[in-house]
């Protein structure tokens, strides 16, 4: 009897928090934050809004220094591993490649040393519960525009570490307006958000994003989830 009553609260356990995970700010909107500290994001996260972040990226000098160039410099050699494929750092540098890119690469950022860092930076936003801190690395040269994503984790973030990225996100309320349809049809029902470097963007979870660049831009993509979330965010 004491079995089944451990299972029953840890199915409750289980079903409470991918209730909360769904549970959505149909009247959200971008709220920007100066002086974020654990206390003040944890309050802002219950309100399931989206958050531009300043002031917290500044706080780890090493990501203040990073360009296509000082990571060709300090990395000389380096060969990105990329979906099966072998891609040489230096050719970004190159002035005759116009057009190039790297999605979500998480290679980089252990071989770069990078994930301490960024582990530093999502910690405000994790809790006891908190797992599974992921993060990748993408380099885009030239213009590029990324269809249609969800965020499917507790914790969704867009640290601009160079150049900008016009992120425009979705209230899940307009999922029926954005699927299977163009960027381009699309935007009207989205928040604009210019990211530049140096600024952090936190979507919450089931919104939707598209991105798109027209020059140089490098960011971090960084998820988490928590023990009762992994597994239904692994498989959804």
């Amino acid at each position: 009897m004491f079995y089944i009553i451990i299972i029953i609260f840890i199915i409750s356990l289980f079903i409470k928090y991918i209730y909360e995970l769904h549970t959505t700010n149909y009247n959200a909107s971008l709220v920007q934050v100066q002086d974020p500290n654990e206390i003040t994001i944890s309050e802002l996260l219950n309100d399931k809004s989206p958050l531009l972040i300043y002031n917290l990226v500044s706080k780890y000098s090493e990501l203040l220094e990073i360009d296509i160039n000082s990571l060709i410099n300090k990395n000389p050699g380096y060969i990105i591993k990329d979906n099966n494929k072998n891609i040489s750092l230096s050719s970004f540098g190159e002035k005759d490649v116009k057009q190039m890119y790297i999605l979500n690469n998480e290679n980089m950022i252990q071989d770069f040393n990078l994930n301490s860092v960024f582990n530093g930076i999502i910690h405000i936003f994790n809790n006891k519960l908190s797992c599974n801190n992921i993060h990748q690395l993408s380099i885009l040269k030239g213009e590029h525009s990324l269809t249609l994503l969800q965020n499917k984790h507790n914790v969704q973030l867009f640290t601009q570490l160079n150049g900008n990225t016009n992120f425009y996100i979705f209230n899940p309320k307009h999922k029926n307006d954005i699927i299977n349809k163009t960027n381009k049809e699309i935007k009207k029902w989205s928040i604009r958000v210019n990211l530049k470097p140096g600024v952090l963007l936190y979507i919450p979870a089931n919104w939707y994003y598209i991105y798109e660049t027209d020059n140089e831009s490098i960011l971090c993509s960084s998820y988490s989830d928590n023990y009762f979330t992994y597994l239904y965010n692994l498989i959804r």
